[in-house]
């Protein structure tokens, strides 16, 4: 013989173990005008099916349910209210069917997100490998401009003292034979003197003999 539950024991409910939800003690009656007055066909074909489960939600769980007030009730009256838990029940499922969708749906997309992180991270440190070697390239770089730019300076330096000594020397070569030239023309200018006196000497002793004849 089945030992008879008595659900308004509160000592049962203290007794559930750890894995197990602490189910709240039933009392009260159901109110039955309520349950009596909810249309099922109506929930059912209803967009607002959880909103209306709800209000019946206290009446129909947490009343407490015996053969003396479901007799006292009538089979109609029974029969609405088990439909009504079967509404809630399937509502539940579907509602927690949702959720484990919902949860499923959300690893799959952290675990995505997680894997693009990663692959992010992985992109930045290549990134950051590929900034210190272009950092340490242009260290380098810009030691080889700074001994390119002292080398050129320091020809530059020395062009320009060779321009300077070949200008120098241009310049006595250049003074060196204007004093040639203008010496070669004193010359020739002394010698045309003495031909023109010459000249005229000449033709002075002709004008003397021609005179004397």
């Amino acid at each position: 013989v089945k030992k008879k539950i008595n659900m308004s024991d509160s000592s049962l409910f203290d007794r559930a173990p750890d894995d197990c939800p602490r189910f709240r003690v039933r009392s009260g009656a159901f109110d039955w005008e309520k349950i009596c007055s909810a249309d099922v066909d109506a929930i059912i074909e209803s967009r607002a099916a959880g909103s209306r489960l709800e209000d019946l939600l206290d009446t129909c769980t947490f009343s407490q349910a015996t053969i003396k007030e479901f007799r006292r009730a009538g089979m109609a009256a029974t029969t609405t209210l088990v439909q009504l838990l079967q509404l809630s029940v399937e509502y539940l499922l579907q509602v927690q069917e949702s959720l484990l969708t919902e949860q499923q749906d959300e690893a799959i997309i952290r675990k995505r997100t997680q894997e693009r992180v990663k692959s992010l991270e992985e992109q930045l440190r290549q990134v950051s490998a590929e900034r210190d070697l272009a950092q340490t390239q242009l260290r380098h770089f810009r030691a080889l401009a700074h001994a390119a730019t002292d080398t050129v300076r320091f020809f530059g330096k020395e062009s320009t003292n060779s321009r300077n000594i070949l200008q120098e020397e241009d310049w006595d070569c250049i003074s060196s034979e204007n004093c040639s030239d203008e010496d070669e023309l004193a010359h020739q200018v002394d010698a045309s003197s003495a031909q023109r006196g010459a000249l005229e000497e000449r033709e002075e002793a002709k004008a003397q003999h021609s005179s004397l004849i």
